[in-house]
């Protein structure tokens, strides 16, 4: 990507000086599990040194901005939390300005919880009740929170049948509990490989709860450049 980037400055008429704004995507793009693409850092550094603004923007909901501030931070590129704009953070920003204030059954990882901590929406995480598989027998048994009045679900890599199952609880006993998937891509690049991504775990769920669609906050990002 960035060897390309090069060339189009070099082969084309483009003028910098009419840009103020640059937004990157981060996986599969700016990163690969942990390493930087080669020449992205001085892609940023070149672009900041003419005094450019930087944005980051990924859907994927695994972090929240704070975590991608700091993982930028191990790749050497100094950014805050205004300049991210993650799904995660679209996923509680959707809940909060719309009003939905009660607590939330989650699905992924921390980073969807810390941004719903961050607009103080409650929150109860499948990951810290629900990682393990409760037998089929025993399911019959788990108790329902009458509290939960949305669903968010994102890339979850400890997805269980238990996790699918109690989502679809919620939304078939309450047609006004929201649902919103922070992305639906079918795939997530690692270092290595390509491990199906947040699409592949909403997907049992929307089937399951016989639902046609979901509120998809990843595709809500926004993002201001006035700050």
């Amino acid at each position: 990507f960035f060897d390309q980037f090069r060339m189009v400055l070099m082969t084309t008429d483009v003028d910098l000086d009419q840009y103020d704004n640059f937004l990157f995507d981060c996986d599969g793009v700016l990163w690969k599990g942990t390493a930087i693409i080669p020449g992205g850092l001085r892609i940023i550094k070149a672009l900041e040194s003419q005094g450019k603004k930087v944005f980051y923007i990924s859907n994927n909901s695994m972090l929240s901005r704070e975590q991608y501030v700091a993982k930028l931070a191990k790749l050497m590129i100094k950014a805050n939390t205004d300049q991210i704009m993650c799904s995660s953070y679209a996923a509680a920003q959707y809940l909060f300005e719309n009003r939905q204030l009660g607590k939330v059954y989650t699905i992924g990882q921390e980073g969807i919880a810390m941004e719903l901590a961050a607009v103080g929406i409650p929150c109860l995480e499948s990951r810290l009740v629900h990682n393990h598989n409760i037998p089929r027998a025993e399911l019959d048994d788990v108790a329902i929170d009458p509290e939960i009045t949305a669903v968010v679900v994102g890339y979850d890599p400890e997805l269980t049948y238990t996790k699918i199952s109690y989502a679809t609880w919620l939304l078939h006993q309450n047609p006004s509990v929201a649902f919103i998937s922070t992305n639906q891509d079918a795939t997530f690049p690692s270092a290595v490989r390509v491990f199906p991504g947040g699409g592949a775990c909403v997907a049992p769920i929307i089937v399951g709860s016989g639902l046609a669609s979901c509120v998809v906050s990843g595709r809500l990002i926004g993002i201001s450049t006035s700050r």
